[in-house]
């Protein structure tokens, strides 16, 4: 069976209809894949924010994040409590 993704404002169960994908835009969409640079730091932030603020809000039981770089977040200056738990 393939479930599409389905775009969604919040955190969702899946369905036959699709799994719930939340597409949350970087105000700065300057940053290229594979390549370190501030945007990308700033891009992975505000993806950090927005998981982390729903967690907060118990909308979700956990969070997931894939290979980021720390030094493009640190470029970016991104000060969230996360990024220092990352040490």
């Amino acid at each position: 069976m393939t479930l599409p993704p389905k775009t969604a404002t919040h955190p969702g169960r899946v369905s036959r209809d699709g799994v719930p994908f939340l597409d949350v835009l970087a105000p700065d969409r300057t940053w290229k894949l594979g390549e370190m640079s501030p945007a990308a730091g700033r891009a992975t932030g505000t993806w950090m924010e927005r998981a982390v603020g729903l967690a907060l809000e118990g909308a979700v039981d956990g969070l997931v994040f894939g290979p980021l770089n720390k030094q493009a977040l640190i470029r970016a200056e991104v000060t969230h409590e996360l990024l220092r738990a990352l040490d």
